[in-house]
């Protein structure tokens, strides 16, 4: 016998039920924290539904609309983080300006006197690393294009619709039901058996 169509044609109770034994420990022993996490949420929400044969239009609609939006969010997550470098990069790079003025100076001093001691061949030494490191600079550092970055930084994708906007509130209301319903059963203990 199949498992029905989740949550249309049975109530959350029949549903709870029908989950093997990890999904439901895995539900019942996690804090509710996890919820407030649209990435934990879909992942979790994507094992309960694996476990039907098929899905309710309006929560398949909701979890195709949750991951569209885990998804934005590790775009944006990845975006920021290219320009977080790069502005780090730009602020190095400028400290090692900074550091090969300051090593010319000595060295330019001790030459001029003639003197070529210990401390003149290490800032030579210091001076062809620094340089080295200065002329690989350009090749390292990150290019962003910022070609339609507005819409990656946007909260919502241009084109976001009211389900989509609801997909969050659909999914986790599902699962809290689902929680609630598993506890009440007094968690992964009860009726262990999957159908």
């Amino acid at each position: 016998m199949s498992n029905p169509t989740i949550p249309s044609d049975q109530p959350v109770g029949q549903i709870a039920k029908l989950l093997t034994a990890e999904v439901r420990k895995e539900l019942t022993e996690r804090s509710t924290s996890w919820l407030s996490d649209k990435k934990n949420v879909l992942e979790i929400a994507n094992r309960v539904v694996a476990e039907f044969d098929a899905v309710d239009p309006e929560l398949g609609s909701a979890l195709d609309f949750l991951q569209c939006q885990v998804e934005h969010k590790t775009a944006q997550d990845k975006v920021l983080e290219a320009i977080d470098y790069s502005r780090r990069f730009r602020g190095e790079f400028g400290d090692l300006r900074y550091e090969i003025r300051d090593l010319i100076r000595p060295l330019m001093e001790n030459l001029r006197h003639g003197k070529r001691t210990e401390e003149l061949d290490r800032v030579l030494s210091s001076l062809a690393s620094l340089l080295t490191l200065a002329n690989q600079a350009p090749a390292v550092q990150p290019t962003i294009n910022f070609a339609g970055i507005e819409s990656a930084l946007s909260p919502r994708c241009q084109t976001c619709e009211a389900s989509c906007r609801s997909a969050f509130r659909i999914v986790n209301g599902f699962l809290r039901k689902l929680i609630r319903e598993l506890k009440a059963d007094n968690g992964p203990e009860a009726n262990t058996e999957n159908p």
